[in-house]
């Protein structure tokens, strides 16, 4: 490992300034965190920073995880520092269909929050963070998954993200450091551990300097990684109003800045974060390729005023009126109302009784000059209608189906023509 004043001046690079915060340590018992949690208190006086542990039992493995919450007790004890102990069941409190894994993590991190301190520090070292980017590269990951774990994300810290295991360990012998392993750790039932058994010592056979080509590489990538994001920004500054996305200025932007774009206008607006597929139909959209597309949550991407934009779609409820005119009324009221052609119908051309009804499976219309039948589920999707709404759309039906669909219009066997002599009129308003 590094030297104290190698390693001093690079924390207080990365995380300065430090004087009065307070830094809690979460503490497995573990090699890695023994070396930071001691490193760390050789650090604070002169730093000027408040240090104490956190340890968290995941009530996983029985004894073993008493014992560690034991010598995390003693270990803290020992060098005269303050202890916290958190306890969480993860098997009764994670949800169906999250791994194990996650939701140790997610609620380790939940309980971690609950306490009071400045910055968390956490003992993810370089091997670590290998294993992470080799993980992102096989759930298929862009420039920023291969970036790995970041040195500092919010109020978390990492100050052995650049230190391999070797090196903590031989920094945990030359101190006379004793430490606790979890047993978990040796079977090969989870991703992280067959890449840290059977990846990783590949690599390094191939290549013994593997962490450290890894860790420049990392580091360039990064660079990368930040000069783009920092584009993209830029042109975002530019790009963002209470509008959305000013087309003009995001239209011929390179796809590498305009995904940035898209992702940080997601966030910003729906506090979502779409994916591959939705980002590329996004750019369809602002290229014009495409009018617009559904997204998730009720909300609708598409292009509006030269404004590229998320709307949220509510959920609405319709009162539908309609009304008997004769034609030449029909005509009078089409030369200032053309949503009447999707609206009326020839009304001698009903059969049986008519009835106002949502969508049905199986539900068909013959759109007028199409020569062709779809589903009204069909004809709302290529209108773009959100999928919340679609089931509460009005349609008009007799004894022979469907005749009439709101923003869809109306079937050609009750269409108007020259013999049409009664017109019946819808009229929809939205609760």
């Amino acid at each position: 490992m590094k030297n104290k004043n190698q390693f001093c001046a690079e924390l207080l690079n990365e995380f300065s300034p430090l004087d009065g915060k307070t830094i809690c340590v979460a503490f497995s018992g573990g090699a890695d965190s023994v070396c930071l949690l001691h490193f760390l208190n050789s650090l604070r006086n002169n730093l000027g920073f408040n240090l104490f542990a956190a340890h968290v039992n995941h009530n996983l493995r029985g004894e073993e995880a008493k014992r560690d919450a034991v010598f995390c007790e003693n270990f803290c004890n020992e060098i005269g520092l303050d202890f916290k102990l958190l306890d969480i069941d993860v098997l009764s409190l994670k949800p169906k269909g999250e791994s194990i894994e996650e939701a140790a993590r997610r609620l380790r991190y939940a309980a971690l929050n609950s306490l009071k301190f400045d910055l968390l520090a956490t003992a993810h070292h370089l091997d670590d963070n290998t294993e992470t980017v080799i993980i992102n590269l096989l759930r298929g990951t862009g420039l920023k998954g291969l970036c790995g774990i970041p040195a500092k994300r919010d109020n978390i810290i990492r100050p052995l993200l650049n230190i391999s295991k070797d090196e903590i360990l031989n920094y945990c012998k030359e101190n006379n450091l004793s430490f606790v392993t979890d047993s978990t750790n040796n079977e090969d039932d989870c991703t992280r551990n067959v890449i840290r058994h059977k990846v990783t010592p590949v690599f390094k056979r191939i290549n013994p300097s593997f962490l450290a080509v890894f860790k420049r590489s990392v580091a360039l990538l990064k660079e990368d990684e930040d000069f783009l994001t920092l584009t993209a920004n830029s042109l975002f500054n530019e790009a963002y109003s209470v509008k959305g996305l000013k087309i003009g200025v995001i239209s011929n932007a390179h796809y590498a800045i305009l995904t940035r774009l898209i992702i940080k206008y997601c966030k910003l607006t729906a506090n979502l974060t779409p994916d591959t597929f939705h980002v590329d139909k996004f750019i369809d959209i602002i290229l014009g390729k495409i009018s617009g597309y559904e997204f998730c949550d009720g909300y609708f991407a598409k292009v509006k005023n030269g404004y590229f934009c998320l709307e949220k779609q509510e959920v609405s409820d319709y009162k539908v009126n309609f009304e008997v005119v004769t034609k030449k009324k029909y005509q009078n009221l089409l030369k200032i109302n053309k949503l009447l052609l999707k609206n009326a119908v020839d009304y001698d051309k009903i059969v049986g009784e008519l009835n106002i009804r949502n969508r049905a499976a199986g539900d068909k219309l013959r759109i007028k000059d199409r020569g062709v039948s779809k589903t009204v589920r069909r004809l709302q999707q290529e209108l773009y209608i959100s999928a919340n709404l679609r089931d509460k759309m009005p349609l008009a039906a007799d004894n022979n189906g469907v005749f009439w669909g709101y923003l869809i219009g109306t079937d050609e066997r009750v269409s108007i023509d020259e013999n049409s002599k009664n017109i019946l009129i819808f009229e929809v308003f939205e609760n």
